[in-house]
């Protein structure tokens, strides 16, 4: 008999997806998959949805827990998983019709699967997720090299662009961190690729990511959110990668591009009054950030934003942001 597939499915008020997304999974060439849909506590009609589809797909699994976030939906659903591999679908999102099968035949004696994303827009249109391995070919990847350019953030730090061993992350206790709800993702990634001994690429696009004018991605306010929790995951990636001054490295680069990418939106869509009243609210958290980088190991640009932060240059880093958006 062919390897069992299990496909994790969080789901929190999707009332209006998921239906589309358990008949795309259902209907998937591989016909050796357990879909385990996770009920995150929604206040729609979610789990009912769920639970009419499953009385007559007896591939799909409902289970029912009270809201503690993505994190905690896909642990449990990594608990109940039976298959040889797992791999995680968000409510919202899509995959192709061949997405299982084309893992199943390149994931051999590897310990991984990578493979591509395309953006979804809510007009119908699709774009290719920008990636490092866009002018890849199919096959095995250094992985070494695939977690530095994790680390940098030059490739996608999404849970759901991978097949995953079961076995490695039970026996490893691989799971989500629940006190994260910023960057679980790349954390869960980054220590799955530091317990396993290789990987391999699919170089075209499985995952179908469907944009939405409410993605929880978008926004200012959220932006802001996100750049305030950016210590608490610094110092939990910090515990996983060790003394490696590489890896540290590296993962301050990322920060910084994140960084530099975030206020540059700011700069962007607010007049210099505007966006100076949101630095300075965020300031505390940069300062904590950024003082703990080693200046002389990070690129000009970033050196020059590092410094315009801790010492409070917000006029000519507002100017500095706009001098990058043109």
């Amino acid at each position: 008999m062919k390897d069992m597939v299990s496909i994790i499915v969080p789901v929190y008020n999707a009332e209006d997806n998921i239906e589309r997304l358990l008949n795309c999974l259902s209907n998937q060439s591989y016909k050796n998959i357990e879909i385990i849909a996770v009920n995150d506590g929604s206040k729609d009609n979610s789990l009912k949805i769920m639970k009419k589809i499953a009385l007559t797909d007896d591939k799909i699994k409902v289970f029912d827990k009270s809201n503690g976030g993505v994190s905690s939906a896909r642990n449990l659903g990594i608990q109940n998983a039976t298959g040889k591999y797992l791999m995680f679908v968000d409510a919202d999102d899509l995959i192709t019709s061949d997405a299982v099968e084309n893992c199943i035949n390149s994931v051999s004696d590897f310990d991984a699967v990578q493979f591509l994303m395309n953006s979804v827009y809510s007009d119908g249109s699709v774009g290719l997720y920008t990636n490092i391995y866009n002018d890849y070919n199919d096959g095995e990847l250094d992985l070494n090299k695939v977690i530095n350019l994790l680390l940098s953030g030059q490739v996608s730090c999404g849970s759901c662009t991978y097949l995953y061993k079961t076995d490695i992350i039970k026996n490893k206790n691989l799971l989500f961190d629940e006190e994260l709800d910023y960057g679980e993702d790349f954390l869960f990634v980054l220590n799955y690729m530091l317990n396993i001994d290789s990987i391999t690429l699919i170089a075209k696009p499985l995952y179908q990511y469907c944009e939405t004018e409410t993605s929880l991605t978008r926004g200012i306010d959220n932006m802001i959110r996100n750049l305030k929790k950016i210590p608490n995951l610094r110092n939990k990636v910090l515990k996983v990668i060790g003394d490696n001054e590489e890896y540290v490295d590296l993962y301050n680069i990322q920060l910084s591009r994140r960084l530099i990418t975030y206020y540059a939106h700011f700069a962007d869509v607010l007049n210099r009054k505007e966006f100076k009243k949101i630095i300075k609210d965020l300031n505390k958290t940069e300062v904590e950030v950024f003082k703990e980088f080693d200046k002389n190991r990070l690129g000009k640009g970033a050196r020059l934003f590092r410094y315009l932060n801790l010492n409070n240059h917000f006029n000519l880093l507002y100017l500095y942001m706009k001098m990058i958006n043109k």
